[in-house]
Parts: C-alpha cells; sequence; structure tokens
C-alpha cells in the first residue's frame, strides 16, 4: 500500500505566513512519504515557493459567501455530523449570555469545518485511500478531518493562536474536547502548550501528545562570535498589531542609560506600524537610532542576517507558542530579551539571554538593554556561545524533523 499523507496548511506554499516556519517540515515530510497531498486554506494569488516533487497542491479557493453558506446547509456531511456540535454544546460548563456567545463561536467553527469537507469532496479526496491526515494547525480543518476520515488516524500540531482561550475575543477555543475525544495525536511545539492543554481540554481518550520543538535550518556551523563594537545592533521581527507591542521597544530605548550608539532594526509590518513609525520619529534621537523595515520574504530575512550582525533580538510580544524568529537569532548566534509568555522560557534563560517576567514594563527592557551594553566582551561572548548551542541542541531543524516524522511514520495507518 502506498505510504500516503494528506496535510493541510494555512498559506503553504504562499510565500508568506506560514511558509516561514513550516517549509522544512514539508520538506521533511515529502522525503518519508510516498505522496503528500496538501490542501492549503489560503487563495492562490501572489508568489508561491517550490514544493517538492511528490506533493501535490489543492487551495481552498473561498468563492460567494451565499453560495458558500447554501453549499454548506445543504450539504449531507452538514446534517450528518451535527452530534459533534450537540456535544461541544454539553462540554460548555458556562450559562447566559456567555454561553450564546460561544455557542455562536463554535457554531461558526462548525460552519467553516463543513466548508472544508465540501471542498475536500470537490477535490475527490475523500474517495481516495490516505495513511495518515495531518493538520500543521489545531483549527477547523482538524474537525473536518474527523468528519471526513474516521477511519483514518489523525494528527495535529497546536501553536498559540489555535490553542490559548487568552488569544481569542471571546476567551473560548471550540471543539477541543471532541477533537481530544477522536484525533490520534496532538504535537506541541513547547511543553508548557502541552501542559496547558491537558490541563484544559483532556478528556482521557486515546489521543496521544508530543512535544515536538519545530525547527530552523541553520546558516552557521560554529557560533558567529561577533564581539559588542561601537554601536549596539538590536534586532525585532514580529508583526506591528497590538499583542507583539513593538511600540514597546521605542520607549524602552527612550529609557536606555548606556551611553553606547545604539541602532534598532525591526522586520515586519502590520496595522499599527504607523504608529510606531511615527512614535520613533518623534522620540528616538541622539545616540539611539531605527530602521523600520516592513515586510520582508523569509528567504531576504536569511540573507539580510547573513549580511548583518546583530548583538540582540528582542521580543514584547504578550503572548507567544514558541517563536520561529528566537530560532533564527539563535542559530546566528544572537542571545535574546523577551517575557516569560507560552514557551519562551524553554528557549531565553541566562545561558542565551534575558528572560524577563510576562508582564515586563518598558524599564525592565531598557535595564536589560543596559545590562547587556555593559557587558565584558569574554561574558558576551559566552552568552553568544549559549545561543548557538541552545539552537543546535533543541532547534535545529534537520533533528528535531528526523524526530517528528519517524513519529508521524509510526502513526500512520499500514
Amino acid at each position: 500500500m502506498k505510504n500516503s499523507l494528506f496535510m493541510f496548511t494555512h498559506d503553504y506554499p504562499m510565500n508568506k505566513g506560514d511558509v516561514a516556519f513550516i517549509s522544512s517540515e514539508v520538506n521533511s515530510l515529502c522525503d518519508s512519504f510516498d505522496e503528500v497531498r496538501l490542501l492549503c486554506l489560503a487563495k492562490s494569488d501572489g508568489v508561491m515557493i517550490t514544493a517538492p516533487q511528490n506533493c501535490s497542491i489543492e487551495f481552498l479557493e473561498p468563492g460567494g459567501k451565499i453560495k458558500r453558506f447554501l453549499d454548506i446547509i445543504i450539504s449531507k456531511v452538514f446534517w450528518s455530523n451535527l452530534g459533534l456540535f450537540y456535544e461541544e454544546i454539553r462540554d460548555l460548563k458556562i450559562s447566559g449570555k456567555e454561553k450564546l456567545v460561544n455557542i455562536l463561536t463554535a457554531f461558526r467553527f462548525y460552519l467553516r469545518a463543513i466548508n472544508i469537507c465540501n471542498r475536500v469532496k470537490h477535490i475527490n479526496s475523500k474517495d481516495e485511500s490516505f495513511s495518515l491526515i495531518y493538520s500543521f494547525w489545531s483549527d477547523a480543518e482538524v474537525l473536518a478531518s474527523i468528519m471526513m476520515w474516521p477511519e483514518v488516524p489523525i494528527c495535529a500540531r497546536a501553536h498559540g493562536y489555535d490553542l490559548y482561550e487568552e488569544r481569542t475575543p471571546t476567551l473560548y477555543q471550540p471543539f477541543k474536547k471532541v477533537i481530544d475525544r477522536r484525533a490520534s495525536h496532538i504535537f506541541f511545539i513547547s511543553q508548557q502548550g502541552k501542559e496547558y492543554y491537558l490541563k484544559k481540554y483532556f478528556t482521557g481518550g486515546a489521543c496521544g501528545y508530543t512535544v515536538s520543538y519545530l525547527g530552523t535550518q541553520g546558516y552557521k556551523t560554529t557560533p558567529n562570535l561577533v564581539k559588542i563594537a561601537e554601536t549596539f545592533e538590536i534586532l525585532s521581527i514580529s508583526a506591528v498589531i497590538p499583542l507583539k507591542r513593538v511600540d514597546m521597544i521605542v520607549e524602552a530605548l527612550c529609557l536606555v542609560n548606556h551611553k553606547t550608539n545604539i541602532h534598532w532594526t525591526h522586520i515586519g509590518n502590520g496595522e499599527d506600524f504607523n504608529k510606531v513609525k511615527n512614535k520613533a520619529e518623534k522620540k528616538l534621537h541622539g545616540n539611539v537610532s531605527f530602521s523600520l523595515l516592513g515586510h520582508m520574504k523569509h528567504e531576504d530575512v536569511i540573507k539580510y542576517l547573513n549580511q548583518k550582525d546583530f548583538h540582540v533580538l528582542i521580543n514584547t510580544s504578550t503572548s507567544e507558542g514558541l517563536p520561529v524568529s528566537m530560532m533564527e537569532a539563535l542559530s546566528y548566534s544572537i542571545p535574546i530579551i523577551g517575557t516569560d509568555v507560552g514557551g519562551v522560557s524553554e528557549i531565553v534563560d541566562a545561558s542565551d539571554g534575558i528572560l524577563l517576567s510576562h508582564n515586563a514594563s518598558e524599564i525592565e527592557y531598557a535595564h536589560a538593554i543596559d545590562k547587556l551594553c555593559a557587558l565584558d566582551q569574554t561574558s558576551y561572548l559566552a552568552l553568544r556561545r549559549g545561543a548557538f548551542e541552545k539552537w543546535n541542541q533543541h532547534f535545529n531543524a534537520s533533528e528535531n524533523y528526523r524526530a517528528f516524522v519517524d513519529k508521524m511514520r509510526s502513526l500512520a495507518k499500514s
């Protein structure tokens, strides 16, 4: 029997979004499965990267809202799986207006899953025989998989937005227990994420759980021992949205006491970009300069990191899974300043940077920058060695995806 995998992504192979940290995983899976059938939930517009030869790709083209809704309502899968929706409602342990809001949220989630089922049926994938179903995100496509392939092992990854209740407007993650009762395996990108999941959603079923760190390829084979120079180079990489609090970096730089010249570079765009840009132009001057580069393709980020040396990566987010940007930084021997949210404590400690409290203020970030600027060269270079070793031991894609693929193959139906 052909060893075949059906996989869901949100953006891959479009050159945006999850492509930055899923490409290596897809390549590893394609090396280990005879065939990978991939359904991308994004539009097929824009630039695509080249996928492996044995990876065939379809797209969930959205179409008109009215037609899509009608197709959902009249579809057999909508009516035949209403029991799953009722089961989700029974799991809700709240009442009143909050319960009504959550019921509506669950129903929208259910409709999304049905829409995915309809698309899978349209591309005739339901009639094919797959060894394993895998979703890179723990979202509506996992529920759709349960509806479509009840006899095939189903597994998914859980990250941040698709795991933590605090990341949602309603503080509610629909269908997590329904999925837990039926999925074969959940992979977590951090130990903290696994512990959170087991506390919130564990049902005692047959589902298995594994911490499987993501990883980056790495472009250095030894530590990059860049000394602190005349200008202290700070890097941040993230979307510029409220969750990421990039404006806090501006405030922190205003409070730094060390007289070293500082240059801050930010890579990423978002709804708050102009707000941050205006604040930086107004407040940063003297010995502090900045470059806001906006969005860059992943391959361009790598080229940039190969061309320019940075002394620290700063992350100010209020919530994280376990940032791939931190893994990339460590592979270039760049120490990190980050907050103790999500799985960040699993990648940042005293050996490779400074871990701040989950609600760290601007002054705490300023003190952390001051501390690094004041280090002697020996101490600073030790941090850079620690950064590279942390990456090599825990976030090296070659090692991490080998173990991940081995586990996936053991789950596949023979």
